[in-house]
């Protein structure tokens, strides 16, 4: 695949939704999801490099994405993406184009059906996850 002008690698996930160790999960996970027909809109949420996926959008227990964005933004599926495990793996030399592919080929999976394939994404991203957020685009 080409992006940008740069090529990158395509890196498959076995199964995201599986909690690979303690910190992290790897790929896109749903926090939160009203309903398949009733969302209307799709929101992911993106961590920073050196970040918890989930540590830094969270305050003691609250998962913010998940426990107060559902009562504002009630017809929205909340996703978080997690790529700090591909980070972590020395013979893959990674790029910010590489970890797009990879947010990319999550969000493909995760709107595959008919209803999900046409809902607006938003992402809220921090740090290097803003860039990674932006290599796709």
């Amino acid at each position: 695949m080409w992006l940008s002008g740069q090529r990158f690698l395509r890196i498959q996930i076995a199964n995201p939704r599986i909690r690979e160790d303690n910190d992290g999960f790897l790929g896109l996970r749903t926090v939160y999801d009203p309903s398949h027909s009733e969302a209307v809109i799709d929101i992911g949420f993106v961590h920073g490099v050196g970040f918890d996926p989930l540590g830094t959008w969270r305050s003691n227990d609250l998962l913010w994405p998940r426990d107060l964005l559902k009562d504002d933004a009630t017809q929205a599926r909340v996703l978080i993406y997690d790529y700090s495990l591909l980070l972590k793996t020395k013979n893959i030399p990674l790029t910010v184009q590489a970890l797009g592919g990879v947010l990319l080929g999550e969000v493909s999976k995760c709107r595959e059906d008919e209803i999900t394939a046409t809902r607006p994404l938003v992402f809220v991203a921090h740090s290097l996850g803003g860039l990674v957020v932006k290599s796709v685009g």
